[in-house]
């Protein structure tokens, strides 16, 4: 199998740190570059001790500043052209928050909820988009922070208040009977 490179957003703690050991347990051969605000290689340290791989990356970036996002982007980009990385073929946008208030900003002035969720993931991804090798795959996940109407979230969050129980997507079995639904589901996947 081939060495691809796999960037990976939200991997500190729950979620995130499972599904990426997990991945790294079945690809070990790939190169995995873990994108943290603090303590990158740290946590790249971390995630090579506790699954025996030894191709792990950590870069520092603060997903609530555009600038630092491009620098981080710079820094892979660099990689790839130098081959210190191989090429890229995956990225898991798994890194979000929930703020309890709209006054919080980013060092861009937006809201923070919706300046790290939506935006840094979509800066991430249209900037690494070109190099993407195929096959590849691009995976967002999702909360349900941002509220919406279904025709608009495809059910990856809950319809806005007032409406009945009943106009909510119907969950769907996912293992072993298990109930599914919005918070089971990630909101885009992609193939390129």
């Amino acid at each position: 199998m081939d060495s691809r490179t796999i960037v990976l957003t939200g991997v500190t703690r729950g979620f995130g740190r499972e599904s990426v050991e997990l991945l790294i347990r079945e690809r070990p051969q790939d190169h995995y570059v873990v994108l943290a605000r603090r303590g990158g290689e740290r946590l790249a340290a971390e995630l090579a001790q506790a699954t025996g791989a030894s191709a792990v990356t950590g870069v520092d970036c603060d997903l609530a500043s555009l600038a630092e996002i491009r620098r981080a982007v710079e820094e892979i980009l660099r990689g790839l052209d130098t081959g210190y990385l191989p090429p890229l073929g995956g990225y898991l946008g798994n890194a979000g928050l929930t703020l309890t208030t709209t006054e919080k900003r980013t060092t861009d002035g937006y809201e923070m909820t919706f300046g790290v969720n939506v935006l840094s993931h979509y800066l991430l991804v249209r900037e690494l988009l070109p190099r993407f090798t195929g096959p590849g795959w691009i995976l967002l996940t999702s909360s349900d922070c941002h509220f919406g109407q279904f025709r608009y979230t495809f059910g990856a969050t809950p319809p806005r208040a007032g409406r009945r129980r009943n106009d909510w997507p119907r969950l769907v079995p996912v293992a072993r009977g298990r109930p599914g639904g919005r918070t089971r589901q990630a909101n885009s996947a992609s193939s390129t």
